[in-house]
């Protein structure tokens, strides 16, 4: 996504540094308009993997639907939930190899319910990526008080049982926490 030619996260890095591999079965969690990241998830995972496409709002969805259709991508499925409700996602519990939360934690309450939510649908060694905004006063971005902390990440991450295999910037305003079990 460019803002005035200004480079603020690109699809590949983030899918480069968590590891995505051909066949996975990938949780786009908050997946967002226009499948931004949804469509190289499931280009990655080519047509032995999925992709979850996990929205609240339906013209998000339809949006997705609409793009995967017109490049012929048929290994992507929409899932409508609430992910600050922990078990209303339909998709099984522990059946994600890795399992995106791509800035959607600065836009919720419960930040700690959706971060549950993602436990809950990965596999026992399933990965969580999570990207959300830095903090820092940048003139621009979120206000600081919706922004999730890197420390509450990572207690998150502690209660959870998972390990930080990666914890690192990406472009200007974002950091990655890439999360194992």
């Amino acid at each position: 996504m460019a803002i005035g030619g200004l480079q603020f996260l690109t699809p590949q890095e983030i899918i480069d540094l968590s590891g995505v591999v051909e066949g996975s079965v990938v949780g786009h969690l908050g997946a967002g308009a226009g499948g931004y990241f949804t469509i190289p998830l499931a280009h990655k995972v080519g047509i032995t993997g999925k992709v979850y496409a996990v929205d609240i709002f339906d013209h998000v969805l339809q949006s997705i639907e609409i793009r995967a259709k017109s490049e012929n991508i048929l290994n992507i499925e929409l899932v409508k939930s609430n992910l600050e409700v922990v078990g209303a996602t339909s998709i099984k519990a522990h059946s994600l190899d890795m399992a995106f939360l791509i800035n959607v934690l600065f836009q919720n309450t419960d930040k700690k319910a959706i971060m549950q939510e993602a436990s809950r649908l990965l596999k026992t060694d399933g990965v969580l990526v999570i990207v959300d905004w830095s903090k820092g006063d940048t003139g621009f971005g979120p206000i600081a008080s919706n922004l999730v902390s890197q420390t509450d990440i990572l207690a998150f991450a502690n209660e959870q049982g998972f390990r930080v295999a990666v914890n690192t910037p990406v472009g200007p305003y974002h950091f990655c926490v890439v999360l194992t079990r």
